[in-house]
């Protein structure tokens, strides 16, 4: 009797251990993750530091498996959208149109299981009936945010970008308009505005325009 009861009390201890290394190193995971600094590059090479969201820095080293599947010739008009949303948030560099595509399916895939078990378990802790009526809805609540969570916080992140960009434009155009006024031309106005203000989200783009026409395209483009 003594020793199967020695090893069942070993079997626990062993799966005790095993959650508690399997949930420490998430942790860590995460909290590696939470502290994480990434920067993008400006077209001039000055570099600006600009996070990701969390659950996005979590998930994106796993993004790269889904490349060569949304890099078929079938997703090329998802690509483009994406590639072109990702530019005008201001997080080129930071993630391609491929990897935000694989994180549109690894959220719901992923997270989507999880957020299942946390409402079965909520609702079997809770003991409440209604709540065990409510859990197929909940869970379909969950996975449907889970699905859409990646383009709103794109469209968010754009909708942010603009903004500040019209914040910024009157007084930019003020101190273009002064410059030129003055006798400067205006690539030397433009050149010196973007150097003597702070780096905004205007800035940035001022300095793709001024790098862009030095590589040769014309100031209509």
């Amino acid at each position: 009797m003594m020793i199967p009861m020695v090893f069942e009390w070993y079997k626990i201890l062993g799966l005790t251990l095993c959650w508690a290394i399997a949930f420490g190193g998430f942790g860590w995971y995460c909290a590696h993750a939470a502290r994480q600094i990434s920067y993008v590059t400006l077209a001039d090479g000055r570099r600006k530091e600009r996070r990701l969201p969390i659950m996005f820095r979590l998930l994106l080293p796993l993004a790269p498996n889904l490349r060569p599947v949304f890099a078929k010739a079938f997703f090329a008009r998802s690509r483009a959208t994406a590639a072109k949303q990702i530019v005008s948030s201001g997080y080129e560099g930071l993630i391609s149109a491929e990897e935000f595509l694989g994180l549109r399916v690894l959220f719901p895939l992923l997270l989507g299981p999880l957020w299942g078990l946390f409402v079965n378990a909520s609702t079997i802790a809770g003991k409440v009936e209604f709540l065990s009526k409510l859990q197929p809805s909940f869970i379909a609540l969950g996975v449907a945010w889970f699905l859409l969570y990646p383009s709103l916080w794109l469209k968010q992140a754009i909708k942010l970008r603009h903004g500040e960009i019209r914040k910024s434009l009157p007084f930019v155009l003020d101190l273009l308009t002064l410059s030129v006024e003055a006798g400067m031309d205006f690539m030397s106005s433009l050149q010196r505005n973007i150097e003597r203000r702070t780096i905004d989200a205007l800035g940035e783009e001022l300095i793709r325009v001024v790098r862009e026409i030095q590589l040769g395209k014309t100031r209509r483009e």
